[in-house]
């Protein structure tokens, strides 16, 4: 059963669309997640604790995220592969986030999680061996036509 739902979560996350709302996202975390799942990070100590934390720290950090995303000559594309485990209950899986800037330059943030299923739910999350590689997104990657046009102070 957890085998299912793994693929099923991994799939919902790298189909949802990055650049449209977060409601996608904590829709995903509602359906998934155990009231009182448990999420860490290699790099951080203490933990988050509860659905609602969990989705809290999703929307700060999909925020700037789907700003990016929304505008014109900008994308966000985010993949995974799962990585075998041999534990019943235990998945783990390789994820990379790739962004393009409008003036072409690419950078790609690339972490893998472990996951822990009970009763069809996620009870514990945990995020390791982070990397960022590729090029630093300037400022003009973040410009628009748009923004462009605003009247200067």
């Amino acid at each position: 059963m957890s085998a299912a739902g793994e693929r099923a979560l991994n799939e919902a996350l790298a189909d949802a669309q990055i650049g449209a709302t977060d409601d996608e996202f904590l829709a995903i975390v509602e359906r998934f997640y155990a009231e009182h799942v448990q999420v860490s990070r290699e790099a951080t100590p203490g933990r988050l604790i509860g659905r609602a934390q969990v989705k809290h720290a999703l929307a700060r950090i999909l925020g700037p995220l789907l700003v990016f995303a929304n505008a014109e000559g900008r994308s966000a594309t985010l993949r995974y592969l799962p990585i075998y485990s041999d534990r019943r209950d235990e998945h783990h899986s390789a994820w990379s986030l790739e962004l393009v800037g409008s003036q072409g330059r690419r950078a790609a943030v690339r972490w893998c999680v472990r996951r822990i299923w009970r009763r069809g739910q996620v009870v514990h999350e945990h995020f390791y061996e982070n990397d960022m590689n590729g090029q630093t997104l300037m400022v003009d990657d973040l410009w628009t036509k748009t923004s462009a046009a605003l009247p200067r102070a």
